[in-house]
């Protein structure tokens, strides 16, 4: 991804992150979803494909970006 474009998302984001926060959503958006009370067995879930540079950065591409993941699952998943 070239760095213009980068800037351009990533400019995108906080945008929107600016607007959600304006209209009152706070930042309980991005609050873990996971009642306390099974936290411990959620954290012990393992992931059945391999830990390859590449299997991560798709990952890390889809919950940062397209998907938006952290919107539900919090900044640290």
């Amino acid at each position: 991804m070239s760095p213009f474009f980068r800037g351009i998302l990533m400019t995108s984001v906080l945008l929107l992150e600016a607007v959600t926060l304006s209209w009152g959503a706070g930042q309980d958006v991005l609050r873990p979803r996971v009642p306390h009370d099974q936290i411990e067995a959620a954290r012990a879930v393992t992931n059945p494909l391999p830990a390859s540079d590449e299997m991560i950065a798709k990952g890390k591409m889809l919950f940062e970006g397209k998907a938006f993941c952290k919107a539900c699952h919090g900044v640290d998943g």
